[in-house]
């Protein structure tokens, strides 16, 4: 099967190489010719990766070629992992058995991670060898979820009608998901310190306990509320509908 390279080339030549046929699959290099090199064998180990998930994909004797088929240069670190590049393969429109495909990879993919990380020694979710290293595991699982939700913002672009709603309701339910799961300090309200939001002006770390949180959650949702409804009222006034 020819299988085609999605090439992103970094300043410094750094090169990531995303493989159209299979979401997720990548191989990266200090240079394009290597990461073009590296890219069957890559191919090779996303597939058996799928096979070990379960997914039907036949034996593992398989037909790879390659072709490169777009290059995006940019400014960006390439070789640190960054990617930007859009590809004219990303404006394709999808079929709802890729959406499907592509959740069966994200749920191997974190099943993957959780995994891992319930294997490590507890020791091993907050150390670093050194300084240079950006992030420990606890970090890279905190940065995951994290980023889990810049993915989905990123889609509000598409306008969906109801879209504002199901975020809503996506958000509602990993935060009855967590609070389900209070560890007993935090059941006991102990204090934690983090940077402040931005919107108060101040700078001082703000202190934060589970009570407050809950307290802030109905408050907030019932603040907006309010603002909803008054905006509501002003529209169907303005529109001679108001009673």
């Amino acid at each position: 099967m020819k299988y085609h390279l999605l090439c992103e080339i970094g300043p410094d030549g750094s090169t990531q190489i995303f493989i159209r046929e299979l979401p997720g699959c990548y191989s990266r290099s200090p240079s394009f010719d290597e990461a073009v090199a590296k890219a069957p064998l890559k191919i090779k180990e996303f597939l058996d990766w799928l096979k070990g998930h379960g997914d039907d994909i036949g034996g593992s004797d398989y037909d790879v070629e390659t072709e490169v088929s777009e290059v995006v240069r940019g400014n960006w670190p390439v070789n640190l992992g960054d990617s930007q590049a859009l590809f004219k393969a990303d404006l394709r429109p999808l079929e709802r058995e890729e959406v499907e495909r592509c959740k069966r990879y994200i749920r191997y993919a974190r099943e993957d991670f959780i995994n891992l990380y319930l294997s490590a020694p507890k020791e091993a979710h907050e150390w670093k060898p050194d300084q240079s290293t950006p992030r420990h595991i606890k970090r890279i699982a905190e940065h995951i979820a994290d980023v889990d939700f810049f993915y989905i913002e990123r889609l509000k672009a598409r306008k969906f009608r109801d879209w504002p709603l199901e975020f809503l309701e996506v958000s509602n339910e990993l935060t009855l998901m967590r609070l389900s799961n209070l560890s007993g300090e935090e059941m006991n309200c102990s204090v934690s310190y983090h940077e402040p939001g931005g919107w108060t002006g101040t700078s001082e770390p703000e202190g934060w306990t589970t009570r407050k949180v809950l307290r802030r959650f109905v408050w907030h949702e019932r603040l907006h509320t309010s603002t909803a409804n008054k905006l509501i009222r002003s529209f169907l006034e303005k529109m001679g509908k108001g009673h």
